[in-house]
């Protein structure tokens, strides 16, 4: 500042509030790197320009969108969102409220679950201030001034012998305080540092220099109170969260000041590869590292972070998480030795003379003070503050006189609210000026600005102005994406009741109001993102809801938590259930005699009842404002409880209200998964337990999906097939179609083999025939299992018909060998660009670093980055993780439970039982389910002798259906098909694969170029496959040459093998990475490197099935009642 006014130095470059400093002549230009909040800024800032008269100058701002939308961003980070949250707020005060006066004040981490705040410090306790600001104007509480801290200091006589010449100094000070020696006088400990001018801590070492000289005693006590009931827990988890991120950043890139760049989210993966998921690494890592004294830094972007070594550290990153693994044991062991000594219940606390506790803990009492800070910046205890550095307390009173109050209402947020509205306008102003064509239009609404009134400016430039009342930028291009809603579904979307109870019938939009809601609730209630969980019963649902919350929110989508119910569990529990010990899973199995053998179901069963247990220990649980259950007909009674945890809901408390928003949407017509505890019980529990009114349950019975017929199908069957006992909905609550258009018939027939040959080929014709008339339809083949599915993709493949069997283990092409090579390769630069076409960089990555073409896995990568151009690094490293191994296709063969949440033009929809199957509540809502799948045709394929006779009875009564016959076929000697196996089908730690030589042999042979591969296109030939006559024997897939095993089939594929006698020859393969939890196979096959992960080939194969029909004898089946 001092050169440039003295003009040594011609150009400064400064921040805006420093530049604001600079007043003087001579500057003639002033240019901003992106624009300032609002136009008042811009204008006194360009001022510094042309100040004494007759001067004259030019300013030039250069912006882009994601400046703008920076600013956006950063005007719904720095305001309190709405009168819920400040509810909320008030929620948490009412108890602080209920202590004694002595107890009435808490720490900045109250709140920090529900005020938006980048990284805690400073951001935080504003946010605090401006929320107790508010709730005092409206009468509700005080705010009070800090509790002192005091200490008690008497000096002795002065010294007859030499003492140090600075001690001697410091007592004479003090002496002149303190007059009458031998008397201990109480100090108000800032103000007394004050007075000698220095620092609290300064003036303790300075203190206790006087004691060790025998010159003073004294006495300083510090109030403590515990946070957490579990600090065991917290500590375990820092401990394994820096454990797993030392593996990090070891080759990581440094700007151009020497900081470190982290890649958050490839640190997350790590960390959820690890099964130590974190939801916020600024939060759960960043800021404790900070907090400890550690490191500094500051974000990058949304991605990325530069992270810098506090002054004192040095080293590597290693270095620095070293010495943050040594100070959090440190801090370990204070922390239970104060938990020891506090009383249980939070909001008691316990004085701790300084002095004694110094000499218990054997510390210098500055450092125990040191620790103490760190202890209350990492939310684990709440300390009376020492100075005014340690600003994190917050004192409160009970209101008097006649404007108190103890009830909250919308009112108290009313001015929070005027103000932030005028500041969003003045915002959308500014953009409307930026965006502005010619100089003279940005001139006159400068004018405009400057000369009217803020409403009035707003009325003359904007067409729609309820939109600038919000801190999102105006975006016309998503008006497109709102549908016309129904005065049912708009109820649903503007819901603001705690709990809500939402029955929603087949097609009738469910998925749409669910997004339209929670974009409401982001750009409407300013809510934000991180604040909404959406549950989703599977991976697919989850995956839709993502990809069209990211279509109308963009980047803010990315915030909202949604998940499965065992998606959460692993993240609650940082775990996974493959970690489920063996004793825990006999005991289940001991109390739910229903998964007694099913070892899958008994793990996924103790991952939830970890998760409910670790939040039922936690006191402070992962905080959602608003909370949405999707299938809430599938859940269970721990999935049950789960979320009344997650929802905060004490019915012991004297308030009944629960602490979020709780929204649950189901239909008990689709409860599909009894056979795991699910019960539509649970949807009837849900209304009396939260307390829900009529007004607060909404039915969603328009179908929009499906043509009448269709629907009328469906209502038929499913009141015709189960009990009035076994459903919620009544008569009145029946499906009603929207769509008006005319109906296709339906088609429904009866086959005879029982192995499907006639109906698998007439299948196979007449889908062709569809796909030949109508190119673009979407369509499905829907079965009770996959293996009734052998068949139809026999004869598909012979009339030359690609289709996709969606499995449970989808593979991913960028957890193959080359997927994770190039994902690394990305990530070491990623805001590197990629020039021209991404398809040419890779291929020529792929040639540099000797890779291959055989794992299929290359071509679906490549197919992924098709038409991609021009693109980040980042970018690339997200389309690779979004990659396929096929496209969505024109034809896909689903189970009926896997085809819930999906529709399709036309479906095909097989109805046979299996061996020793047999109606009832389970089979008949499924194939309710598969049946309402369907948007425009329906085509039913029913056996004979093995079939729903409920359906089939509703068939021939449907006046628009129409019965057909199935030509004869002659049965095929043998039934041939492709597909990958499945994870489930071989062995996933093969001995072979897993040590050095095995490793080696995939990642460095299989997977490169070399001579055994030059001009191949598959491995056919390569090669043979194991005996299938001995059921028990280890066997897979061997290469001809050496007998080297690649594959190894698991025991039940082998069986299987050997039990239907069919061949199975390997074409080609993909691998895919596997995490093995349990590092003691690794020790048995004497492997000592890199443990818990491996690579796995995965054989693309030739299924060759012997087709044996028999003509079944059986009788009907009966129908359910």
């Amino acid at each position: 500042m001092r050169r440039f006014k003295n003009h040594e130095w011609d150009v400064v470059v400064c921040t805006n509030a420093f530049g604001m400093g600079i007043d003087k002549k001579g500057i003639h230009t002033v240019v901003h790197y992106e624009p300032p909040a609002h136009l008042e800024s811009y204008v006194q800032e360009i001022g510094r320009a042309a100040r004494k008269h007759g001067e004259r100058a030019q300013a030039h701002l250069f912006w882009s969108a994601e400046d703008t939308e920076a600013l956006f961003r950063q005007e719904r980070r720095s305001r309190i969102p709405n009168s819920k949250t400040l509810n909320d707020c008030w929620s948490q005060m009412r108890s602080v409220l209920a202590r004694p006066p002595s107890g009435q004040w808490f720490g900045s981490h109250t709140l920090a679950a529900i005020l938006p705040h980048e990284d805690g410090g400073e951001d935080l306790d504003t946010q605090i201030r401006v929320a107790l600001l508010a709730l005092e104007r409206y009468g509700l509480l005080v705010e009070h001034a800090r509790l002192p801290a005091w200490i008690r200091i008497g000096l002795a006589d002065p010294p007859d012998t030499a003492v140090n010449e600075h001690t001697l100094a410091f007592y004479r000070r003090l002496h002149a305080l303190l007059p009458h020696t031998r008397t201990c006088q109480a100090f108000y400990l800032p103000e007394l540092a004050l007075l000698l001018d220095c620092s609290v801590k300064a003036l303790l070492n300075k203190l206790q220099e006087l004691v060790r000289a025998q010159l003073a005693h004294w006495q300083a006590e510090v109030h403590i109170r515990r946070v957490r009931r579990n600090h065991e827990a917290w500590f375990r988890r820092q401990s394994k969260i820096l454990a797993t991120v030392c593996q990090y950043g070891g080759d990581a890139p440094a700007d151009e000041s020497g900081a470190l760049r982290v890649y958050l989210p490839a640190l997350s993966n790590l960390l959820a590869q690890r099964q130590c998921p974190c939801r916020d690494l600024r939060q759960e890592l960043l800021a404790p590292l900070r907090a400890m004294g550690i490191i500094g830094y500051r974000s990058r972007n949304a991605a990325e972070v530069l992270v810098s070594p506090a002054p004192e550290i040095d080293g590597t990153w290693q270095n620095w998480l070293a010495r943050a693994q040594q100070c959090l044991s440190e801090l370990y062991g204070l922390c239970r030795y104060l938990y020891a000594r506090l009383p249980d219940h939070a909001d008691n606390g316990t004085g701790f003379a300084l002095e004694q506790l110094a000499h218990e803990r054997r510390q210098a009492p500055d450092t125990l003070l040191a620790q103490l800070e760190t202890l209350q910046k990492l939310g684990l205890i709440d300390m009376s503050r020492m100075d005014e550095q340690c600003g994190s307390l917050f004192f409160i009173g009970n209101p008097t006189g006649k404007h108190a109050r103890n009830r909250y209402h919308a009112n108290a947020y009313a001015y929070l609210d005027r103000h932030y509205r005028e500041r969003c306008q003045r915002l959308h102003i500014l953009c409307r000026w930026l965006d502005s064509d010619t100089p003279e239009q940005r001139r006159e609404i400068l004018e405009d600005y400057f000369r009217y009134g803020l409403a009035e400016v707003v009325q003359r430039y904007f067409v729609q102005t309820e939109p600038t009342l919000h801190p999102y930028p105006l975006r016309p291009d998503t008006a497109a994406e709102t549908p016309a809603f129904s005065a049912v579904q708009n109820a649903v979307i503007n819901e603001a009741g705690r709990a809500a109870l939402v029955l929603a019938g087949l097609g009738s939009g469910k998925t749409t109001v669910i997004v339209h809601r929670i974009v409401r609730l982001i750009t409407r209630e300013h809510i934000m993102p991180e604040k909404i969980l959406v549950l989703a019963y599977g991976s697919t649902a989850a995956a839709e809801l993502r990809q069209r919350l990211r279509r109308l929110l963009g980047r803010d989508a990315d915030a909202v938590t949604v998940s499965t119910f065992h998606g959460l569990a692993r993240q609650i529990g940082a775990c996974s259930e493959k970690d489920a010990p063996a004793a825990a899973l006999a005991d289940i199995q001991r109390r739910f005699p229903r998964l007694r053998g099913n070892d899958k179901e008994s793990r996924y069963h103790w991952l939830m009842e970890n998760a409910v247990a670790i939040l039922e220990s936690q006191e402070e649980k992962p905080y959602y404002q608003y909370i949405m259950v999707d299938e809430f007909q599938d859940i269970d009674a721990v999935q049950f409880r789960m979320i009344e945890l997650l929802a905060a809901m004490d019915t012991d408390a004297g308030d009944p209200e629960q602490q979020g928003y709780l929204m649950a949407v189901g239909d008990d017509d689709q409860n599909l998964y009894a056979f795991r505890g699910a019960s539509i019980e649970f949807i009837r529990r849900f209304a009396g337990h939260y307390r829900i009114d009529e007004s607060k349950q909404y039915v969603l019975n328009e179908n929009y999906r499906s043509r009448a017929n269709l629907v009328a199908l469906s209502n038929r069957y499913i009141a015709a097939a189960l009990p009035p006992e076994h459903r919620l909905k009544s008569a009145q609550h029946a499906i009603r179609a929207h769509r008006q258009d005319t109906a296709q018939a339906i088609r429904y027939t009866l086959f005879r083999h029982e192995r499907r040959a006639d109906m698998g080929a007439w299948l196979a014709q007449d889908i062709a025939r569809t796909m030949r008339e109508q190119p673009n339809a979407r369509i499905a083949v829907l079965c009770r299992e996959w293996q009734g599915f052998d068949v139809v993709q026999h004869y598909l493949e012979q009339n030359g018909i690609c289709a996709r069997r969606h499995h449970q283990t989808d593979l991913q092409p960028a957890e193959s060998v080359v997927g994770q090579a190039l994902l690394d390769h990305l990530l070491e630069q990623p805001l590197a660009p990629i020039n021209g076409e991404a398809g040419e960089y890779l291929e020529n990555w792929r040639r540099q670093n000797g890779f291959n073409t055989l794992d299929h896995a290359w071509a679906a990568i490549r197919a992924a980055f098709a038409g991609e151009h021009d693109i980040s690094r980042s970018r690339a490293a997200e389309i690779l993780s979004q990659a396929v191994h096929q496209a969505e296709p024109k034809l896909s063969l689903l189970s009926f439970h896997r085809a819930k949440g999906m529709e399709f033009d036309h479906v095909y929809l097989i109805d046979q039982f299996g061996y020793r199957q047999c109606p009832n509540a389970d089979t008949v809502r499924a194939l309710y389910v598969a049946l309402t799948r369907a948007k425009t045709g329906l085509t039913v394929l029913q056996c004979e002798h093995a079939c729903d006779t409920v359906l089939q009875q509703v068939l021939r009564q449907q006046h628009d259906a129409r019965a057909f016959e199935l030509p004869a076929v002659a049965a095929p000697e043998q039934l041939v098909f492709h597909r990958f196996l499945q994870l489930d089908e071989i062995w996933l730690t093969p001995p072979e694969l897993v040590t050095e030589a095995g490793r080696a042999l995939l990642e460095h042979t299989i997977c490169r170029e070399g001579a055994w591969c030059a001009e191949r296109t598959s491995l056919a030939g390569m090669t043979e496959c194991g005996d299938k006559t001995v059921p028990h024997r280890c066997t897979g897939f061997v290469g001809r040459k050496n007998q080297t095993m690649l594959a190894c089939f698991s025991k039940n594929f082998q069986q299987e093998r050997c039990k239907q006698h069919f061949d199975v020859t390997m074409l080609g393969f993909t691998t895919v990475r596997v995490w093995q939890h349990d590092l003691s196979w690794y020790a048995k096959y004497g492997y000592q490197g890199k443990r818990g992960e491996h690579f796995l080939l995965v054989p693309y194969v030739r299924f060759c099935k012997p087709y044996v029909s028999t003509h079944s004898t059986a009788p009907d089946l009966m129908p359910l009642h």
